[in-house]
């Protein structure tokens, strides 16, 4: 078969129109998928063995981006074409099996979406068109998200390899299951739910009843993060010395998560003064401003408070020369770094390979490394026992049309989590 197309844009249409087996490959993401036409659907499945079903209907919708439209044969020759081939088989018999039998029934849906169509610009309310969930993916009606600070990192960042645009910010949110599609049995329409980014393989854990869904919002991402690199990532434990860089949402959940396993010193590190009195009803019990340590580096003075530096230091910035700082104010022997912020320059991080030897660690992880099924509902249960301080996380609540005010305060410091609400 030799090349049916080399074009900047595609339609999927065209594809299941097409007479023949093709593969598309994305130049902008260095993965392929391998679509098999049929006479009324096509399957597209990717080296990672993801399939979908693409109906010539919803197809006439979709653009499968900057590709490349060329020959099997091509790109893989006989034999691996051959293998490819009898496993898409296998895969087109389960999907149309479970398309044609009870398969999805939602409908494409529309609704108002705040979009980010350039770097840094103000949001704009669109309605956008949501297609019904495929097999393995649930719809969710989203009823309030907070702002988080990996919302105005992506927000700012240039296009590339981490950022494109347009795109819709909000990934710190609770919602109702809307529509399930084929084979999603841990979920049902009508559940209340919070969506996070970070996989679960581990068994389903129904959400704890009771929780406001704008406090749910917040386990999502952020203070889950914080409260997690306390308890499971670092694993502080009482009478142990901490030191927070950065007091944002992220900086206070540690040290809640701090507070709680009983930590004698918890030190925060921050350029606003105002962030310790703030601080203090998370557990707070000292404050370094690094505008006021003179000659100091901060490092130097964290380690005099401590007689040798911390047992354990969070980055919770997302500045590779404040990750080194941390590292720095650790105790040599067993100090523990974690790394919580997104780096927001792209900087490398440098770290003296001698302290390591000297028995100093650095580790980091989504969510703080807690397992979201799991762990997630453990949190709300401790909310709702009055042993999780979340309401002093919420500092403003806007509604959904006043969401650049959203990113306005949070940009100017003046919010820790902004709640935003869909209907109101």
């Amino acid at each position: 078969m030799s090349v049916i197309a080399e074009t900047k844009m595609v339609r999927a249409i065209d594809l299941v129109k097409a007479k023949g087996t093709v593969i598309v490959a994305s130049s902008s993401t260095q993965t392929a998928a391998v679509t098999l036409v049929t006479g009324t659907a096509a399957v597209m499945l990717s080296y990672l063995m993801s399939a979908t079903i693409v109906s010539p209907a919803a197809a006439d919708r979709m653009v499968v981006g900057s590709v490349a439209v060329v020959a099997v044969e091509r790109l893989l020759g006989d034999d691996g074409f051959g293998d490819l081939m009898g496993k898409l088989i296998e895969v087109f018999e389960v999907l149309i099996s479970g398309a044609t039998n009870g398969g999805v029934t939602a409908a494409a849906t529309t609704g108002d979406a705040a979009i980010c169509r350039n770097a840094g610009e103000p949001l704009i309310i669109e309605e956008i068109e949501v297609d019904p969930p495929k097999a393995w993916e649930v719809r969710i009606k989203i009823l309030c998200t907070s702002l988080c600070h990996s919302d105005i990192t992506f927000w700012k960042m240039k296009p590339g390899p981490l950022s494109d645009f347009p795109r819709i910010f909000g990934h710190e949110a609770t919602g109702v299951v809307e529509s399930v599609g084929d084979h999603v049995e841990e979920v049902k329409e009508g559940e209340l739910v919070l969506p996070v980014f970070a996989p679960d393989c581990g068994e389903c854990r129904d959400c704890s009843h009771g929780i406001p869904v704008d406090k749910a919002s917040l386990l999502s991402c952020g203070i889950s993060t914080g409260i997690g690199a306390s308890w499971k990532l670092a694993g502080v434990e009482e009478g142990s010395t901490v030191a927070i860089f950065g007091l944002g949402a992220v900086g206070l959940a540690v040290a809640e998560g701090a507070r709680l396993r009983g930590a004698s010193k918890i030190i925060g590190v921050d350029l606003n003064p105002e962030k310790f009195e703030l601080g203090i009803k998370f557990g707070l019990t000292d404050f370094v401003n690094p505008s006021t340590c003179g000659e100091k580096s901060v490092s130097q003075v964290i380690k005099e408070m401590t007689e040798g530096g911390a047992d354990y230091c969070f980055e919770c910035v997302g500045l590779a020369s404040l990750m080194t700082e941390a590292f720095r104010s650790s105790r040599e022997g067993w100090g523990k770094t974690v790394i919580l912020g997104v780096e927001m320059h792209g900087s490398p991080l440098s770290l003296n390979p001698y302290e390591l030897l000297r028995g100093k660690s650095v580790a980091g992880a989504l969510i703080g490394g807690l397992k979201p099924k799991s762990d997630i509902p453990l949190l709300a249960e401790k909310y709702i026992d009055k042993e999780l301080n979340l309401e002093q996380f919420i500092t403003h609540e806007v509604s959904f049309k006043d969401i650049n005010k959203a990113f306005e305060l949070l940009l100017g410091g003046k919010s820790l989590r902004c709640v935003i609400w869909m209907d109101k």
